[in-house]
């Protein structure tokens, strides 16, 4: 939906986002033209805020031609581009992040611009569209985004239209379940405009990483449903967070929001290793469900110890330890397990395996 605005010389109009939404922002001359993107700090009570970690991604076009752009840092947000420059249906996109991610104070209450996009090329009406991704601060809710047009390449300054972008899906629920080392996603769309892909993201408690792809059904308007499994390798007991990046065809996209889950196996378990037979490499995995000094051995068919791979106190969790036979000969190992906690064993566990050269 395009709302028309008429505007004098004088005025600054700004426009916002808060929570996900993406806007855009008309520009009746893109040559000439400077933008400004601002972050406000609005939480109530606090003297000041701090944000770090802020990410965003650009999108522009002019209808007729390509536009270019020149992008400069204010205030020390030290915005920097991620990747490279995307073009898809005359649009181009550009995520950005902060670089080194400083820690910054905004006195609340107060808006300070963070980057300014002067337009170096084009004709006709011009279009610029800011996509919050999310970023790290200690009062989250309460940042909010803005484009302000401070010059335009035309007189008197006429910006055209806001125009809030329909999200390409309408998710209805997503959710995260344990069944040991597996974590089940379940999600399910009312909707879907033109989407493409859902990309599914793990953070756990450091930084977000893709894990997968799952394709969308592009246009729909029956509910659907989608399913990932993930096998978590090695994590001690933790909160583990995961969201789904929602892109259509078109290049736009939406995070979901964050399903959390903590992660903690209830038994004592030593698994088979894999692959087995081995060369020269296998791995081991583990679970503990509570805290214990490990011992994790290899031996001979006659008994000797060959290794030691682990021999340490460790957290409750799901582990996973390389073994590398590079000095062994073929033949039969085994691999033992003693946990102890509390001061006595609380666990033990043998396991045959097989090196072929």
């Amino acid at each position: 939906m395009k709302k028309f605005i008429s505007v004098v010389a004088t005025v600054l109009m700004c426009i916002s986002f808060v929570n996900g939404q993406t806007v855009s922002l008309g520009i009746s001359n893109p040559t000439g033209s400077v933008v400004r993107i601002f972050v406000t700090a609005n939480s109530p009570g606090f003297v000041s805020d701090l944000v770090t970690g802020v990410q965003f991604t650009i999108r522009w076009h002019d209808g007729t031609s390509s536009m270019g752009s020149t992008i400069t840092n204010i205030n020390g947000f030290n915005m920097v581009k991620s990747g490279s420059e995307k073009i898809n249906s005359g649009f181009k996109y550009q995520q950005f992040v902060m670089n080194n991610n400083p820690t910054l104070a905004l006195p609340a209450g107060t808006q300070i611009a963070i980057m300014e996009i002067s337009m170096t090329g084009g004709s006709g009406n011009g279009l610029v569209e800011l996509a919050e991704e999310g970023w790290v601060s200690f009062n989250e809710p309460y940042f909010e985004f803005n484009l302000i047009p401070v010059l335009d390449g035309t007189s008197p300054f006429n910006p055209q239209f806001v125009d809030n972008v329909a999200l390409p899906v309408e998710l209805t629920s997503f959710s995260a379940m344990s069944k040991g080392r597996n974590v089940v996603l379940n999600w399910k769309t009312a909707t879907e405009i033109n989407s493409s892909s859902f990309e599914v993201e793990r953070n756990d408690g450091k930084t977000w990483t893709k894990v997968s792809d799952v394709k969308a059904s592009g246009t729909s308007n029956a509910p659907k449903e989608y399913s990932y499994v993930d096998m978590i390798k090695s994590a001690v007991s933790r909160n583990i967070s995961y969201r789904l990046k929602m892109i259509d065809n078109d290049g736009k996209y939406e995070y979901s929001k964050i399903a959390e889950l903590k992660i903690v196996p209830t038994v004592y378990s030593l698994e088979q290793n894999y692959p087995n037979p081995f060369n020269p490499e296998t791995k081991i995995q583990y679970s503990l469900p509570m805290d214990a000094k490990v011992s994790l051995k290899v031996y001979d068919m006659v008994g000797r110890e060959v290794a030691s791979v682990v021999n340490e106190q460790q957290a409750a969790g799901y582990y996973e330890q390389k073994f590398g036979g590079y000095n062994f000969s073929s033949g039969v190992y085994f691999y033992r397990i003693v946990a102890e906690a509390g001061g006595k064993v609380a666990f033990t566990s043998i396991k045959k395996m097989v090196m072929i050269k």
